[in-house]
């Protein structure tokens, strides 16, 4: 047997369903980091999925961005890796690409520039929840 590590890794092509949106805090033993869950809609199917730290205020501005033109629902290609638990998966993202109109992209990426920019407080303490969430994924396997 290897000492190398193995890890899923999941891709989903479909629409974000912005009002499914859930933000928060997620503590780890070392931090706490600004996470995301939503789902993404592909086809008949229904994939929850979460975002952290940066990814987190991605997705979260790109759908203020949408709510705020009335759209619910934005086009994405999202890839991800699956943490397992006991008897549960979660698809934690790693990268979204986002199919959208210019207008919708420039509003996000202001947004995004806005939470993120550099300043005298992490842009993680400007985070606009501070509701503690945990991923869906209790024991081990």
């Amino acid at each position: 047997m290897s000492n190398t590590a193995s890890y899923a890794s999941a891709r989903l092509d479909g629409v974000l369903d912005c009002r499914s949106m859930s933000i928060g805090i997620l503590n780890t033993p070392d931090q706490s980091t600004p996470v995301v869950s939503f789902v993404v809609i592909a086809g008949a199917q229904r994939h929850p999925v979460w975002a952290l730290d940066r990814l987190a205020a991605v997705v979260y501005c790109y759908c203020l961005a949408a709510n705020s033109r009335e759209e619910q629902k934005i086009e994405l290609n999202v890839s991800a890796n699956l943490i397992s638990g006991a008897s549960v998966n979660c698809v934690v993202a790693s990268s979204i690409h986002w199919h959208t109109s210019k207008l919708i992209r420039d509003m996000a990426e202001n947004m995004i520039a806005d939470l993120t920019r550099d300043g005298s407080r992490s842009w993680s303490t400007r985070w606009p929840s501070t509701d503690i969430m945990k991923l869906p994924i209790t024991g081990s396997l």
